[in-house]
């Protein structure tokens, strides 16, 4: 499925809607993405909706590399070669935003659990992310790198706006000094 899914986003054969990304235009299946995410659905299925009237998507929201890499993920693709932090970042974004199916959602979390949890302000990003928007196995593949690179000269201050990963790694730092005393 993954490879005849992929041609189709090469090709745009048969595409039934056009998506805009500022001057950048993707030709799109509504099906496809019908079935990828129960919000393109909604979109495409009421008949007021300017979306369905039109046959035109506007995305203004992300740049075009990064709608590019969203679109390819719910098309299958899973190679993310060159994808860089900013764009896997947004691509989660995209992701919860637009609901995406959870067997594609989780090709990004292995890029992302591979290429962008080595440093820690990275790592801390994506703890983040991945509790805000129910990306469990992001959240913990950044907990588990934030652990092993935890000291008192790291920055804590953007855990600020997610309590349950700081309390999380205090639990941790806890439950480790308490061991190493004893």
């Amino acid at each position: 499925m993954e490879k005849v899914t992929q041609s189709i986003f090469d090709t745009a054969e048969l595409s039934d809607v056009t998506l805009v990304c500022g001057v950048a235009t993707f030709k799109l299946h509504k099906l496809l993405l019908s079935i990828v995410s129960p919000v393109f659905k909604a979109m495409f299925a009421h008949d007021g909706l300017e979306e369905n009237k039109t046959n035109v998507v506007k995305m203004d929201d992300f740049d075009m590399k990064t709608i590019k890499t969203f679109f390819e993920l719910a098309y299958g693709e899973v190679a993310f070669n060159g994808i860089t932090f900013e764009v896997a970042r947004d691509c989660l974004i995209l992701c919860d935003k637009y609901d995406l199916a959870k067997s594609l959602r989780a090709n990004l979390e292995k890029v992302i659990e591979k290429s962008f949890l080595n440093e820690w302000e990275t790592a801390s990003t994506f703890a983040i992310l991945g509790n805000k928007f129910k990306f469990p196995d992001v959240q913990m593949a950044a907990m588990r790198q934030m652990k092993s690179q935890i000291t008192s000269k790291r920055d804590f201050s953007p855990l600020k706006e997610c309590p349950d990963v700081l309390t999380e790694l205090l639990i941790w730092s806890l439950e480790n000094w308490k061991r190493s005393r004893y």
